[in-house]
This record gives C-alpha cells, structure tokens and sequence, in this order.
C-alpha cells in the first residue's frame, strides 16, 4: 500500500482531484489528509508520505502561491514525477432541501465564490457571503448550522458532511485544476493514475542578477525557442530578497534527456545566477471542464 499526502479536511478539491486518480487505478492507497500544503510537501520529505498531490494551478485563479513557494524552497527535493488535470464543479449545498429564495447566506473559500459570481448575482443577488478557509470547511460550517445558509463546495463534501447538493457546476465553465505529484524522488514509480505517454513536461525554476539588464529575460527564454523546446507556462514570484527581486517557474514541452532540452538548459544556465530542475514527468491528458 502507498501512503499519499494531500490537503484536507475531508471534501476539498485536493481529495476529490485524488479520488478521480484513483478511481482506475488498483493500487491501494491511505490518504493522508493535511492541514496544509506545507505539511503535504513535508510528508515526502520526512517519509511520512511516498506522494503528495499538492494544485499548482487553475485555469480561472493561476498559480497556487503556497505550491509554488514549496517547490522554490525545496528546490527539486521533492521532485514532480506526474500530473493530473481535474475538472472543478462547484455545488450550492445545504444542510436540507430549501428553494433559493430561504438561503440568507452563503459561507465559502472567497476565491471560490469569486468563480460562482455570475450564479450568485443571477439567483442570490444581496445574499451576504461568509468567508471559510476551504470549500470543505464552508459544507461543515453549513452541516453545523440550524440557519439556512448554502455552501459553495465539491460534491464529496456534501456526501462526506450529509448535506443537499442544491445546484449543479454553479461556477465559471473552463475551470480546470492542474495538480502535480511530488515524490522523494525522480526515480520513484509513477503515481497513481499517472501512464508513461508520448509527451513529457519538464519544469523548472531560475533567477539571476542579470535580471537587471535589459532583455535579460527575452534572452533567458529565446534559449528555448531558438531550439524548437516550446514552453507553455511561465510565472513570476517574488525572491523575496528585496523589492524588484524575481523567480521564474517554467514549464516546457519535452524531456529533460532530449539533446535540445539540455541544450536549451546548459545555454540557460550560463546566463543566470541559479538554474533548478523541478522535474520531468508524463503530460497529462487534457480533461475539460
């Protein structure tokens, strides 16, 4: 049996992303369930875990901050050996059946409700939202409560915590999380659900002091493009080593053992300060919203 960290408590997007993994695999898994991505990521790192499956971005909100800054600071320790495209379809739940018009308010993670603001203006325009720390959060809070509030949160959480699932998909369409799975190691075996295919992504993390010349980072990407290596994401976050000091997380298509690839790498290291590689991992197959 293998032991996989992911962000709790019970009915979040992480354990319902985990549980669609898991839903064609044979292998036997014990979910462990975090109070934080954090502890996730340490779960690896201290053993306690043999994956984590930690969102690393969303189609509607970008990257997750906290997986980012993980992945910064561990600095390949943990590496990303797959990943996993999960549809999100928000539910309006409640503690028992009411009509929309007897909801006095809504309780959910604010970016969530930010998400499901065309469903709320449309059929609950005034209603006051209630923030919480997590969408499964927001269905407990509303499981515990003798008010009529709703929840905005994952099927699993409605069944987990006893509640009425009101409203289907009440969020923007095209909302897809991407999750990446961290191991202890790129050695380690392929997560569950996750297949060796025809593509591979490779991600990586780089910074410099020439990032304070002009074109710096043209350059720094042309590396890429010159070879034919096609990136397909790029995001900054702060160094936080001063104001104005930047990362860049990359992704790209191929493997870290193509000749261009490593080409395009071996250039990109002699133009900056630090260049780390975060893993090298099967594509997943693109699953719509």
């Amino acid at each position: 049996m293998i032991r996989v960290a992911c962000l709790g408590p019970e009915g979040t997007v992480s354990q319902e992303a985990l549980e669609s993994a898991l839903a064609n695999s044979a292998q036997r898994v014990d979910t462990l369930l975090t109070p934080s991505i954090h502890q996730a990521v340490s779960a690896v790192s201290s053993g306690e875990a043999d994956f984590a499956l930690v969102p690393l971005e969303n189609s509607l909100e970008g990257g997750v901050t906290a997986t980012l800054d993980e992945l910064l600071a561990g600095g390949g320790m943990t590496p990303i050996v797959g990943e996993l495209l999960h549809p999100v379809r928000h539910r309006l739940i409640a503690r028992t059946g009411l009509d929309l018009a007897e909801i006095e308010g809504i309780v959910s993670l604010p970016f969530v409700a930010d998400q499901c603001s065309t469903f709320l203006q449309e059929h609950l325009p005034g209603v006051e939202v209630t923030p919480a720390s997590s969408t499964a959060d927001a269905v407990r809070t509303v499981a515990d409560s003798t008010l009529p509030l709703a929840a905005l949160g994952t099927e699993l959480a409605a069944r987990v915590y006893s509640c009425e699932v009101l409203e289907q998909n009440v969020n923007a369409s095209g909302n897809v999380t991407r999750f990446v799975w961290l191991a202890p190691s790129s050695d380690s075996p392929l997560p569950p659900g996750v297949q060796q295919g025809p593509r591979t992504r490779t991600s990586i993390v780089f910074w410099g002091s020439g990032a304070d010349e002009p074109g710096w980072l043209v350059d720094c990407l042309a590396e890429f493009g010159s070879r034919g290596v096609n990136l397909t994401r790029i995001e900054s976050r702060p160094r936080r080593d001063g104001l104005g000091s930047y990362v860049f997380f990359a992704d790209l298509e191929g493997s870290v053992d193509d000749e261009a690839v490593q080409q395009a790498m071996t250039a990109l290291e002699a133009r900056a300060e630090r260049v780390r590689l975060l893993g090298s991992y099967p594509a997943a197959l693109e699953r719509k919203a």
